[in-house]
């Protein structure tokens, strides 16, 4: 870990985690030691490749160290299990600001953000930010 901090780069096999109670994942934990939420997807069309969709030029980009990755879940009752999507503010802040950074710096012209009807106070979170992030970078 010293040294991937100290030279900022990495090698990394896959990593299996222990299925049961107690253990956490392992990529999960790297990620947030490492502070790695972002995890950044570019999608384009690639000319000469017949697909469905032309012209596609797009990058997905979604907070990689919490939410779905919180690890939390237990069964209510049999044959029915809760999980738990735990997300901060912080990370919320986080991830909308590397958004328009990189769109800043990638020159894309468009962010998006989804799931605010299903998570409406975590994902308002990143839509209010998401606001002053974009007033910020015109500014």
């Amino acid at each position: 870990m010293d040294a991937v901090r100290k030279y900022r780069y990495g090698l990394k096999g896959p990593f299996e985690t222990p299925i049961g109670k107690g253990f956490r994942s392992l990529n999960v934990t790297l990620r947030k030691k490492l502070q790695l939420y972002a995890n950044v997807r570019p999608c384009r069309s690639i000319e000469g490749v017949n697909t469905p969709y032309k012209n596609v030029d797009l990058v997905t980009i979604r907070e990689n160290t919490e939410g779905e990755y919180s690890g939390l879940e237990h069964e209510v009752v049999p044959g029915v299990v809760e999980n738990l999507k735990i997300i901060s503010r912080t990370a919320c802040e986080n991830i909308t600001n590397y958004a328009f950074e990189y769109a800043k710096q990638n020159g894309k012209n468009k962010n998006n953000f989804r799931k605010k009807e299903c998570y409406r106070l975590s994902q308002s979170w990143c839509y209010e930010n998401g606001r002053w992030s974009f007033y910020q970078s015109r500014c």
